[in-house]
C-alpha cells in the first residue's frame, strides 16, 4: 500500500479479508511505530504483529499481552455468561501469538518515576526512531524534508495520546471492539 496501487489480501477458509487504500486517497507511506506493553491485547496485537511481519512498521516498547485467540460470548440461564474461544491465531509466516505476545523491535519499558518527571520513555524512543529515518520535524515547510509527517501508533496508554498520535481499535475485557470502524471488513 506505500506506493497507493497495493491491495493486502488475507484469506482464511471461507472468508477473505481485504484492505487497500480509499479511492482518492494516498495511503501513508512514511515512517511508522507502533507502541506495545503488557496492556496491549487481541486486535491490537493483531495489528502490530502483522504491520511488524511486513515490514511497515517498527514495534516498540514492551511484549504485548499474549490474548489473541478468537472467541464469542454467549449468555447462560441466569444471567451468566460464558467466553468459548472459537479458533486459533497465526501471523501470515506462522506465528502463535497466544501466550507469548508481540515482541518489539526495541524493548523501552515504562516507569512511574518517568511519568511522574512528565516523561514517556516509550513515545521518545519512538519518535527518536522516525527522526532517525529522516522524517520531516514539526514546523518543517513543505519541501524541506519531504515525504509525510511521522507517525505514531500507541496500541495502550496511560493517559490520552499526544497529538499526532493515531490508536488502533481497541478491545475491551472479552475481546469485542470498541472501535466504530474497523481497519478491515470482510469481503
Amino acid at each position: 500500500m506505500r506506493d497507493g496501487t497495493r491491495t493486502d489480501a488475507v484469506t482464511t477458509f471461507a472468508q477473505t479479508f481485504v484492505a487497500k487504500p480509499s479511492l482518492g486517497r494516498t495511503p501513508y507511506g512514511g515512517p511508522l511505530v507502533v507502541l506495545t506493553d503488557e496492556g496491549t491485547a487481541s486486535a491490537a496485537e493483531i495489528l502490530a504483529a502483522g504491520l511488524q511481519e511486513s515490514g511497515r512498521a517498527t514495534v516498540i516498547g514492551d511484549t504485548s499481552l499474549g490474548a489473541v485467540l478468537p472467541s464469542v460470548v454467549e449468555s447462560l440461564p441466569h444471567g451468566a455468561v460464558m467466553q468459548v474461544v472459537v479458533a486459533d491465531f497465526k501471523t501470515p509466516k506462522g506465528v502463535l501469538l497466544e501466550g507469548r505476545g508481540v515482541q518489539p523491535d526495541q524493548r523501552v519499558l515504562e516507569t512511574r518515576a518517568g511519568f511522574r518527571g512528565n516523561h514517556d520513555p516509550v513515545l521518545e524512543a519512538a519518535v527518536q526512531a522516525i527522526l532517525a529515518r529522516g522524517a520531516p520535524r514539526r514546523g518543517a515547510t513543505p519541501g524541506s524534508g519531504g515525504g509525510p509527517p511521522p507517525a505514531a501508533v500507541r496500541t495502550s496508554s496511560p493517559g490520552a495520546p499526544p497529538p499526532n498520535v493515531a490508536r488502533p481499535p481497541s478491545t475491551g475485557a472479552r475481546g469485542k471492539d470498541k472501535s466504530s470502524s474497523p481497519a478491515m471488513s470482510p469481503r
